[in-house]
């Protein structure tokens, strides 16, 4: 640049074109070179500049053999051709501007869009952290985390490239974390073994963390010039995102809180009311009993009594029940297991039902069925509740149809034994056949005057065929209601405990 360059240098430093005529008898800008001129058989040359908007481009020079200044249309044409050239040069510079502008917009996109949307976040973090490695043209985008109060470095690291942080990156990390800087600004840095490191520390609700972008070298020109705001614009929505998912966490927490509030509080007051109807018609009866200023007849006292033992076990039935419930709440309900025959439990379930019931019951058995390993009488539970509440809950002359089949092991599931309980009476209304089972039974038939019971059958049903590795659900039926009960022919414990 300038006179010790020649032509070209004094061109480019006065930005005007330099003409040399004869430089064999005045080398003027040729001093420098005059012994490279006389091998080359250089007599005359012209430099004429190429500019741009941003300023100098390059020098466009023309050697000649001869000597003599150039005709005013070959300065013309060597001028025309610079302006060519800045042109195509200061073009090609813009798309290369453009290019990179466009990546980092597509980045910030795809990023809103994917820790917006219903992706959850952290499957979204790693698209994420994907989409800012691309438009960053880096080698890794890492997020890293510090666990409190311990002060340990836990990572949890999202990169598209590689598996694990390098260790290199999390020795970056860790000292990022161990001092206070400030939140959401990107720091940039420099080591021999990670190449060129940006990051920026940033405050979320797992603790503090940082993202890094790291390149083995230097980043490309036309991303270093938007790589810091876009790694701050990056963090800012991982923060978001972070801040969203606790909020819906806390959101879900708080609504299952309130729902299971609600719920135990609508069963204690059934509960109480069915605890008090036994008790009030026990001592009602034991009163008149006791009272001494009457005389009962025989008749009397028989039903009096009738009724007071009948009470009794209604009462004997609900704590057992209750406890029962306790059990399967707490995760202390024990089985007594052992081969049973499925029918037979169901028949020894429909025996248990009131004479009356049974014109009303219809089982169906399929040929074949394998034994299951269960305990009897808590299968035998499971049927009474349900086929009881499928009579007791449903207008006079419904008939209810136990079916049994069987399914063949398929898929690698084991094999198993499929029953229906299904009756033909109101059924459930629509909103209930999600419900919970317990409300949907307390719910069932609402100011029918009807005996609803305390809501607790099929919880305890559900209950007894959880803990046998089974599955009870509400089906949706034409008419009435149905229940579908899948249990294992054998759990998979036991094939456990066997093989020992």
């Amino acid at each position: 640049m300038g006179p010790r360059g020649g032509p070209v240098g004094l061109a480019a430093a006065t930005r005007m074109p330099v003409i040399e005529d004869n430089i064999r008898a005045f080398p003027g800008s040729w001093a420098p070179f005059d012994d490279l001129a006389r091998v080359a058989r250089v007599a005359s040359s012209w430099s004429v500049p190429v500019l741009g908007p941003g300023g100098l481009l390059g020098v466009i020079t023309v050697f000649r053999a001869i000597t003599g200044k150039p005709q005013r249309d070959d300065l013309d044409l060597a001028t025309l051709y610079a302006g060519h050239a800045a042109s195509a040069i200061e073009r090609d510079h813009l798309l290369e501007q453009l290019t990179a502008r466009n990546r980092v917009l597509e980045t910030i996109r795809e990023m809103l869009q994917t820790l917006a949307g219903p992706v959850p976040v952290a499957h979204g973090l790693i698209i994420a952290l994907d989409a800012l490695r691309d438009g960053l043209e880096a080698d890794e985008a890492a997020l890293v985390t510090s666990a409190a109060p311990s002060g340990d470095v836990l990572t949890r690291a999202y990169s598209g490239q590689t598996a694990a942080i390098p260790a290199t990156t999390l020795t970056a990390a860790r000292s990022l974390l161990a001092r206070d800087g400030p939140d959401g600004v990107a720091v940039p840095g420099l080591t021999a073994d990670a190449g060129c490191v940006l990051s920026v520390s940033f405050a979320a609700p797992g603790g503090r963390m940082v993202l890094l972008a790291c390149w083995r070298g230097e980043p490309p020109t036309p991303t270093a010039d938007h790589a810091t705001d876009l790694v701050e614009d990056a963090a800012h929505s991982f923060r978001l995102a972070l801040e969203r998912e606790s909020a819906s966490v806390a959101l879900q927490e708080a609504m299952a809180l309130r729902q299971s509030q609600e719920m135990q509080h609508a069963f204690l007051r059934r509960l109480s009311h069915e605890l008090r109807t036994p008790l009030t018609a026990i001592t009602g009866y034991a009163s008149s009993l006791l009272q001494e200023d009457v005389t009962w007849d025989a008749d009397s006292q028989h039903r009096f009594l009738s009724r007071i033992s009948a009470e009794s076990s209604r009462l004997g039935r609900l704590v057992n029940d209750m406890l029962d419930f306790s059990a399967i709440e707490s995760g202390i309900f024990r089985l007594q297991c052992d081969w049973c025959d499925i029918p037979l439990v169901i028949d020894a379930a429909v025996a248990l039902l009131p004479p009356s019931s049974a014109p009303f019951v219809e089982v169906k058995t399929a040929p074949g069925l394998s034994a299951v390993w269960a305990d009897h009488d808590r299968l035998e539970q499971v049927f009474v509740n349900l086929v009881g509440n499928a009579l007791r809950h449903n207008p006079p002359g419904t008939r209810v149809t136990v079916t049994v089949e069987a399914s063949s092991a398929h898929n690698r599931e084991p094999a198993s034994v499929i029953v229906w309980v299904s009756d033909d009476g109101e059924g459930m209304a629509p909103e209930l056949l999600h419900a919970p089972t317990a409300a949907a039974a307390a719910a069932r038939h609402p100011g029918t005057g009807r005996d609803a019971g305390a809501g607790l059958g099929l919880s305890i049903a559900s209950g007894i065929v959880s803990a046998h590795g089974g599955v009870m659900e509400l089906e949706q039926a034409a008419r009435g209601t149905s229940f579908r009960i899948t249990l294992p022919v054998e759990k998979a414990e036991k094939v456990h405990d066997d093989s020992e």
